[in-house]
């Protein structure tokens, strides 16, 4: 006889998909704002283990665009959100994430500098890490403390994350992650 009854996985997926769509009115908003003006997909997300949750999106109008799906989890050994999310990790969490990489457990002082590099500028990029042609930028949203609870982020096809664009992308992403944080946004998948 198998056992049908709901499992903490389940629930946990359950009361995700619940919350993500009850974000805040002026979040939503925020979000299709910030896809209409940089003409990229917005994804918010946080961390969960060694993979990052895509709590909320707002796809590009382009005919060329990422898409990742509320709900999907996502590796953290890569790309934009995943640095700014490892901000406060732990030095076993980043040699478990760096273990679960293509490189092996040596890819943990890479992880360390792409870090660094995130909390002195306030921000990240990636072009190509985990998927060939795709760049992101992304930027921490706080709670109510300094703590980083989620990623507010754009991607797209690398072709259209020029230098020239990736400046704007970054303040008008970091202006966007001030009205959110000063929401006091809650993670998900804790509450």
């Amino acid at each position: 006889m198998t056992d049908r009854s709901a499992g903490p996985g389940l629930w946990r997926w359950a009361h995700l998909a619940r919350r993500s769509w009850e974000l805040p009115p002026e979040t939503q908003h925020l979000m299709r704002e910030l896809a209409d003006r940089q003409g990229e997909t917005v994804n918010v997300f946080v961390a969960r283990d060694i993979y990052r949750v895509c709590i909320a999106q707002q796809e590009s109008r382009q005919p060329l665009r990422h898409v990742v799906h509320v709900g999907d989890e996502i590796p953290l050994w890569a790309g934009a959100s995943s640095k700014v999310l490892l901000r406060d990790a732990s030095p076993s969490l980043l040699v478990r994430i760096a273990r679960s990489s293509p490189y092996g457990e040596s890819h943990v002082d890479t992880l360390r500098q792409w870090i660094q590099e995130a909390v002195r500028t306030g921000y990240a990029t990636s072009a190509g890490e985990r998927d060939q042609g795709l760049s992101a930028v992304a930027v921490p949203v706080t709670g109510r403390s300094v703590a980083v609870v989620a990623a507010l982020s754009l991607s797209g096809p690398t072709v259209r994350f020029t230098e020239d664009r990736i400046p704007d992308m970054i303040e008008d992403l970091k202006k966007v992650s001030a009205r959110m944080s000063e929401r006091g946004f809650a993670h998900p998948l804790t509450g």
